[in-house]
This record gives structure tokens, sequence and C-alpha cells, in this order.
């Protein structure tokens, strides 16, 4: 049995990293500079595309304890290092619209869907960089088999 997280992490990173004809006509190399939880500091090429899983909700169970599936929320974002938002909305706009009601069936299980439940905007700075972050909050429900 696949582990359940990693599903839903292979799925995200493998729905987006195949779009190079959409996020790489947007962002140039962009699909070679997508993340799982985090950007490694010495990231120079901006903008990035980050996932990470945020929370488990209840796995679904049937009589005897059989799991049905599990569910989780990701974060899904693009971040630009100085970028407007304006400049980051089409990114966030096209991974919406890959992943949200999407599916798929990453080796070891099936994602049954991925819907949006929430945006996500916010800046920070670190060492005088503003770094903008753009993207939502997705339930993605996997079954492993």
């Amino acid at each position: 049995v696949a582990e359940e997280t990693n599903l839903a992490a292979d799925w995200l990173h493998d729905t987006m990293a195949a779009d190079a004809a959409g996020l790489g006509v947007l962002s140039s190399g962009i699909t070679s500079r997508i993340y799982d939880s985090f950007i490694g500091q010495a990231q120079e090429t901006f903008p990035c595309i980050v996932f990470a899983m945020q929370a488990a909700q209840d796995d679904l169970m049937i009589l005897g304890a059989h799991r049905v599936w599990a569910s989780y929320i990701f974060q899904v974002k693009t971040i630009g290092r100085n970028h407007a938002y304006s400049e980051l909305t089409a990114l966030a706009s096209r991974i919406d619209t890959l992943i949200h009601r999407g599916s798929g069936t990453p080796s070891g299980g099936n994602i049954v869907v991925c819907i949006r439940e929430r945006t996500l905007r916010y800046a920070e700075t670190v060492d005088g960089v503003v770094f903008r972050h753009l993207g939502g909050l997705y339930q993605i429900i996997v079954q492993a088999v």
C-alpha cells in the first residue's frame, strides 16, 4: 500500500511539471522550479511553485475500519521575489486550472479529486527582499491501492 501523502505530492508535482506548454510558456523554466514543502536557500531564479501539506482531515472508514480514502489540505502557490502580484496572477490561475477538479492515478493509488477551498495571498520580507505568495488551499482526496 502506498503512503497517501506521497501519492498526493507526486500527483501535484507531476501534474504541474508536465505542463510545459502552459506554465512553461508563462515563465520560462518554471516546470523545473516546482518544490515540495520549501525552496532551497540557494534558489536564485523566481518565480517558483511550492506545495506543502497543511492538514490531514478524517479518513473515510467503513465497517471493520477499512479505509476508503484519506483527505488532506495542501497549500499550492507561486512565489515571486520582488515580483508584483500582477506578475504572479497568470501562473496562479494556470495552477488552479491544472489541479482544481483534477484527478489522476499516480503509481500506487488514485487521486479521487482535488478541490480549491480557499485562495491564498500574502507577502513577507526576508533580509530586505519582498517575497509575494499567490495560490490556494486545496483538498485532495486519495485512495491507496
